[in-house]
Order: C-alpha cells, then sequence, then structure tokens
C-alpha cells in the first residue's frame, strides 16, 4: 500500500450557483474507492481550507480527482467544477513518497468532453438520488403492502371466523326453528285439545244444568211426595182414630148384644126383643162391613204409604248420586282448567324465550355487521397514508358494503357530505362511528 498526503488549499474566482447570495463550496477528494471532504464555506467565491488527508491506496492508483461542490439545504448540490491529476506527476526522483499537494482549480478550464462528462455525471448524480428516493418509496410501498397483506391476511381469518360464526348461527338458528315448529305444532295440539276441553267443559256445564234442573225437579216432586205423605198420613190418622171409634162402639155393642142376648135369653118369648135383637144384628152386621171396608182402605193407604216412601228413598239415592257426578264433573273441570292454565304459561314462556332468541341472534347479528364494516373501512382507509375516508374511499367503501346492509345505507342517504360533520372533506373515526350508528339504528 502507498501513502499519499493531499491538502486542499483554496479556490479562487469560483462562479456562483446561486441566484441572491454566493456559493457555499466544499472539496471532495476521490482516490482508490475512497471519498475526502472538506468542510463547507458559507457564502464565499474565494474559500480557503487548509485541510489535509492521509490517503492510502494501492501502488497501481494512477489518478486523483478533486470536485468543488456547492452546497444546498434544500436541494440537491450542484458541481461547481472538478480536476483529474496524475499521481505519476507528484514523484520526482530524490524525493519521498510522502509529499505536500497544492492544489489550484481553474474553473473556467472545461473543455467539450469534460463538460460532457460533467453533465453526465450531474445527470447520473441526479437519475442516481431519484433512484435511491424511488428505492426509498418502493420499500415503504413494500412494507405497506406488507402491512396490507398481514391486515388482508387477519381479515381474511376473520372473515372465515364469520363465515363460520355464521354458519354456526344458521345451524342453530335451523335448529330453533325447527324446534319452533314442533312447539309450535304442540301449541297448535294443545290449542286443539283445549279447545276440545272447553267443548266438553260447555258440555259439561250444560248437562250439570240439566242435572240440576232435573234435582230441582225431583227436589219439587220429593217435596210434593212429602206433602202428600203428610196427608196421607193425616188422613190415616183419622181413618185410624175412626176406626179406634168404631172399635170402641163394636165393643160396646158387643157388650150390648151380650146384653141383648143375656135379656134374650132370659126373655125368649118376646117378640119385640127379636125384633130390635134382629136389628142390631143388621146394624152389627153394617158395621162389621164397614169396619172391613175401613181395614181394606187402611191397607191400600199403608201400601200407598210404603210405596211413596220406597219412591222418597229412591229419589234420594238419585240425588246423591247425581250429586255425586256433579262432583267428579266439577273435579275434571277444575283439573283441565289447571291444564289449561298450564298450557297458557308454557305458550307465554315459548313466546318469551323465543322473543329473547330473536332478541340475541339480532344482537349478535348486529355486532358482526357492525365489525365487517369497521374491518371493511380500515382496509380501505390503508390504502393511502392520509388518516381518514375520502370521498373516493367512501365510494370504493359502499362499493364493498354486503347486499343486506346496503338496504340501510340507502335508507340513511349515501351522501358523503352528509357525515362530513367538520367539513374537512374527510371522514374520521368519530364520523365513522356516527354513520355506523345510524346504519345499525335502521
Amino acid at each position: 500500500m502507498a501513502q499519499l498526503s493531499c491538502t486542499v488549499v483554496a479556490a479562487k474566482n469560483l462562479p456562483s450557483k446561486e441566484r441572491f447570495s454566493k456559493s457555499d463550496p466544499y472539496v471532495v477528494v476521490e482516490c482508490a474507492d475512497q471519498d475526502f471532504k472538506t468542510k463547507v464555506i458559507d457564502n464565499n467565491l474565494n474559500p480557503t481550507w487548509n485541510e489535509s488527508f492521509n490517503i492510502k491506496c494501492p501502488e497501481s492508483t494512477t489518478e486523483m480527482v478533486f470536485t468543488i461542490w456547492d452546497k444546498n439545504s434544500l436541494t440537491k448540490d450542484e458541481l461547481i467544477s472538478n480536476k483529474f491529476i496524475l499521481i505519476v506527476d507528484l514523484i520526482f526522483p530524490g524525493t519521498s513518497n510522502k509529499c505536500e499537494l497544492i492544489v489550484k482549480l481553474n474553473p473556467s478550464f472545461e473543455t467539450a468532453l469534460v463538460k460532457s462528462n460533467r453533465v453526465a455525471e450531474a445527470q447520473n448524480a441526479l437519475f442516481k438520488a431519484h433512484c435511491e428516493s424511488l428505492a426509498a418509496e418502493n420499500d415503504k410501498f413494500k412494507e405497506n403492502n406488507k402491512k396490507l397483506e398481514e391486515q388482508v391476511g387477519i381479515m381474511t381469518g376473520e372473515n372465515d371466523r364469520f363465515k363460520a360464526n355464521n354458519q354456526k348461527l344458521e345451524q342453530e338458528n335451523a335448529k330453533f326453528q325447527e324446534n319452533n315448529a314442533k312447539l309450535e305444532a304442540q301449541v297448535s295440539k294443545m290449542t286443539a285439545e283445549n279447545a276440545k276441553f272447553e267443548a266438553n267443559n260447555a258440555k259439561l256445564e250444560e248437562q250439570v244444568g240439566k242435572l240440576t234442573g232435573e234435582v230441582d225437579k225431583l227436589s219439587g216432586e220429593n217435596a210434593k211426595f212429602a206433602e202428600n205423605n203428610a196427608k196421607l198420613e193425616a188422613s190415616v190418622a183419622q181413618l185410624t182414630g175412626e176406626v179406634d171409634k168404631f172399635s170402641k162402639e163394636n165393643e160396646k155393642l158387643a157388650q150390648t148384644n151380650k146384653a141383648l142376648e143375656d135379656n134374650v135369653n132370659k126373655l125368649e118369648n118376646n117378640k119385640e126383643l127379636e125384633t130390635k135383637l134382629s136389628k142390631l144384628q143388621e146394624e152389627v152386621e153394617k158395621f162389621t162391613k164397614e169396619n172391613e171396608k175401613f181395614a181394606e182402605q187402611n191397607k191400600v193407604l199403608g201400601e200407598t204409604s210404603a210405596q211413596m216412601q220406597a219412591n222418597n228413598d229412591a229419589l234420594h239415592a238419585k240425588i246423591a248420586e247425581l250429586n255425586q257426578q256433579i262432583a267428579k264433573f266439577k273435579e275434571i273441570y277444575e283439573k283441565m282448567s289447571a291444564e289449561n292454565e298450564k298450557l297458557s304459561q308454557i305458550r307465554d314462556d315459548f313466546q318469551k324465550l323465543k322473543d329473547l332468541f330473536f332478541t340475541q341472534l339480532d344482537e349478535k347479528m348486529q355486532a358482526m355487521d357492525r365489525s365487517l364494516l369497521e374491518k371493511l373501512a380500515a382496509d380501505i382507509e390503508m390504502m393511502d397514508k392520509e388518516e381518514g375516508m375520502s370521498p373516493e374511499e367512501f365510494d370504493r367503501f359502499l362499493a364493498r358494503v354486503p347486499k343486506h346492509l346496503k338496504d340501510k345505507f340507502n335508507k340513511i342517504a349515501l351522501d358523503f357530505k352528509k357525515f362530513d360533520t367538520n367539513n374537512d372533506n374527510l371522514i374520521d373515526y368519530n364520523e365513522l362511528s356516527k354513520m355506523l350508528d345510524m346504519v345499525m339504528e335502521q
């Protein structure tokens, strides 16, 4: 390796590259793929640097390049002048390889070839800077694309999960609908049975009414029979009294007859007594026949009273049987009423369960729809660097909205300005949330 010491001293009469001020020059020394740069002298066309550089270069190195540049803060630095020096010209016999070089650059000396090279180098520098800028932008785009791919992967996973959840919800909904159909069939069947029970209840109530009327009728007849029995018993008692009276009179007549017989025995030859005795005998026979008639009537009345008592007992037994049937009918009616209340409670509970299920299902579907819309908005909004959704992005967002949600957007109007409340031509997160709230309320 060779060692070379180089000192950049000064420059004079440099051309100005600025419109309203002087250039800000600095020198770049190039040797064997190495660059050395002096400090910048602001606003000066005759700068003095006095800066030294120790350069290690291969022995095969043949030249050095000196270039003067104008430093710019906002744009790229501009080339002022350049100079090529052969290293062999710096080495003299009897001198060491280390020498101090004072460089004087002449910016006005420029051949057509040098000018062409300078322009080509400037264009190459600009092209290189542009390529570097494009490469940086490309790297940013690659990074954004990578982020978008990650977001797309996440959203694809989310969409797959949403699809799986939707399938599960659809299956559950189908099961609930099937169970609902079964329950509705059972309710319909129970309603039909309830109608039959009500018809049977009406018939039973009608029969109970008829039986009650029969019981009332039988009770009236029983009262009449009781009244007739009382009358018959009074008549029997009266006849019994008269029979007793006739019996006593018969006894008296028998005693009189005996007395008369005794008298007849005493007076067998008395015809008048015979005549009276004959009459008395006729009257006794008459009373005896009447007693027999009364006895026969008394027997008939006794049989009639027994028959009426038997009828009365049968009526009491019938009334007791009817009361038992009425009690059974009432028990059946109470059981059927209790079953009807249970069926009504089951129907009300099922309706509440049905309403609760569909309410929860609607809430889940709304949450999923809102999450989907937020994912779509985030996906579209991340395509550029600006925060918020522009009118063009809003149109792309509406184009990607699912069909079942487009009707809701149509109801609240598809007007960008309606949701851009602060009139900044962007829909930010808060405005997007308000818009989604309005959509979900539809």
